[in-house]
């Protein structure tokens, strides 16, 4: 067959293990379908098994070897005794193998086309990052961009004047137009204010608590503000201290803070600040979008009338609870944004410790002596009374156990006599 000629030669090689990988494979794979083959390998396998077992097994008589190397014709001389060329050697004939099989095309080519993957892919990335921008999408612009967009619409192109110059360099900024915008503009941007919730704890030791706490009342309602808690207590040591939480406006905030710090000492002070913009924005947002779908949602009623049903009131229900839920939450973010919160902790000063008692005469020392040994009198007596106490008490224990111990001890002895 000529598909078992193909092969032909590469059986020896496939049972040596001489062949390539690809090779070996399509060697492989032919054996699978012809039994020809097959039978060939293995009698090819079967004799090389043979000749390796009888190799080494048995010596040649030194006889007979003798003689077979006696009758072996000499081996011929390449150069010749006269210098005579011999005869050329016949080179050996090549192997021409096969044309390669389609499985091993098929393995080259996807090696091949994984190592051109891996090459050009890094030269691609490099070329997308180098792409200009303009090739980008531009996002949406957003309300404040579209804001800032409207006011560029009143900017005024610089025109130099003959005898002006640019600001800095003999010109006025105030009049020169190089600034680029209208004064019109100018005057309608305006300075964003923002919404900061501030917080404050100050300690302050004072003489009397109690009337350091009816001056910060004081200083609160003054200031606009109001109290919402205050608390005065005694302490073990007999020393007050109260304790007060208000709210003061944010414009009084710095100013009633102060006026605390003045009542006594500041033994300490945390002051704490929230911008709370971007909530209150984002709350007001809130509202008017949760008004419109309110306002559509009534008209949507109103229009169905009779024949709305329970899914459309709900929805209008659902709607307007949103909506009172961002109103407060509003209004919430507008008082912390408006009050400020203070948390004052008033102590009074220690009291001065008495002075000590002055020694007296001999008199005075002799009482001392007298009171002291009495009470040494009465401590050993009460020792006593408690070891009286104890013995009694477990009397029931040790009781039988000194009679028990006195008889053998009598018993003892008069066996010994």
């Amino acid at each position: 067959m000529p598909d078992c000629r193909r092969y032909d030669d590469d059986l020896k090689a496939y049972a040596d293990g001489e062949l390539s990988w690809p090779r070996r494979f399509a060697v492989r794979r032919h054996l699978s379908r012809c039994a020809a083959c097959r039978k060939e390998l293995s009698q090819m396998t079967q004799i090389a098994d043979d000749l390796r077992a009888a190799e080494g097994t048995e010596t040649l008589d030194p006889a007979l070897r003798a003689k077979i190397l006696a009758q072996a014709p000499p081996a011929p001389n390449p150069g010749g005794a006269g210098g005579e060329a011999g005869p050329s050697p016949v080179p050996p004939e090549l192997r021409v193998r096969g044309r390669p099989s389609r499985a091993a095309l098929a393995w080259a080519i996807g090696g091949a086309a994984v190592v051109l993957w891996f090459l050009l892919y890094p030269l691609s990335m490099s070329h997308r990052a180098g792409a200009p921008m303009a090739s980008m999408p531009v996002p949406a612009l957003s309300e404040q961009s579209h804001q800032i967009v409207a006011m560029g619409k009143n900017i005024v192109p610089y025109k130099a004047r003959p005898g002006g110059g640019y600001p800095g360099r003999g010109g006025s900024a105030a009049s020169s137009p190089a600034l680029g915008m209208a004064p019109s503009s100018i005057a309608s941007i305006e300075t964003p204010v923002r919404q900061v919730h501030k917080e404050a704890t100050i300690g302050v030791e004072v003489a009397d608590a109690e009337a350091g706490s009816d001056r910060v009342t004081q200083m609160v309602k003054s200031a606009g503000g109001f109290v919402a808690d205050n608390t005065l207590s005694t302490g073990d040591d007999g020393r007050k201290s109260a304790d007060l939480t208000v709210k003061v406006p944010v414009i009084q905030f710095e100013t009633v803070l102060g006026q605390i710090a003045k009542l006594g000492s500041v033994q300490a002070k945390n002051i704490t600040g929230e911008d709370i913009t971007e909530k209150t924005s984002d709350a007001d947002r809130a509202e008017g979008v949760l008004e419109d779908e309110a306002r559509r949602a009534d008209a949507r009623l109103k229009t169905l009338g009779k024949k709305a049903g329970w899914r459309d009131q709900q929805a209008a229900r659902d709607t307007r609870i949103q909506l009172a839920q961002a109103r407060a939450r509003l209004d919430l973010l507008k008082k912390m944004a408006a009050l400020s919160t203070l948390t004052v902790h008033l102590t009074e000063k220690a009291k001065p410790a008495p002075p000590p008692p002055v020694a007296g005469g001999f008199l005075s020392r002799l009482g001392d002596t007298t009171r002291a040994a009495t009470a040494s009198l009465l401590d050993s007596a009460g020792a006593l009374l408690a070891l009286l106490i104890w013995t009694l008490a477990y009397a029931p224990l040790w009781l039988p156990l000194a009679l028990i111990g006195r008889y053998v001890y009598r018993r003892y002895w008069q066996m010994a006599a």
